[in-house]
């Protein structure tokens, strides 16, 4: 008995770690809804290979001034209406979302995700890491 409890042991360990060290900052529910922090490299790919893709900036102006991604939506997070510009885009599109280093817009990703949007990603790192 003693000599199958160890491997029986090390077996359940070795799945348990394997699991939990496969998580990541995304979700997707069973609805299919898609909320994922992305890289440079997976967003640049992303604008590739999605003509639909709607990008999102939500820097301020004085930020925006300096540079932005072609094509961005500017949507100032520290306006006031904030939250009902973001609440009148269609929630079936595909969003990509970045401020400057990409906590603005982790919490955009959030209020989206908590919104009902079907696929938003947030460009983790920022404009900051984009023109890089």
């Amino acid at each position: 008995m003693k000599n199958s409890f160890i491997p029986t042991l090390l077996l359940l360990v070795s799945i348990s770690c394997l699991v939990a060290c496969s998580s990541s900052n995304s979700t997707q529910n069973k609805d299919n809804i898609i909320n994922k922090d992305i890289s440079k490299t997976e967003a640049k790919a992303l604008i590739q290979n999605n003509s639909d893709l709607i990008i999102v900036d939500v820097r301020t102006p004085g930020e925006i001034a300096n540079g932005k991604i072609k094509g961005a939506l500017e949507i100032d997070y520290k306006a006031n209406d904030f939250e009902e510009k973001i609440k009148m885009l269609d929630k079936n599109q595909k969003y990509l979302i970045y401020c400057a280093s990409g906590g603005r817009s982790g919490r955009t990703l959030k209020k989206m995700a908590s919104l009902g949007f079907k696929e938003s990603y947030n460009l983790l790192g920022g404009y900051s890491d984009w023109k890089e």
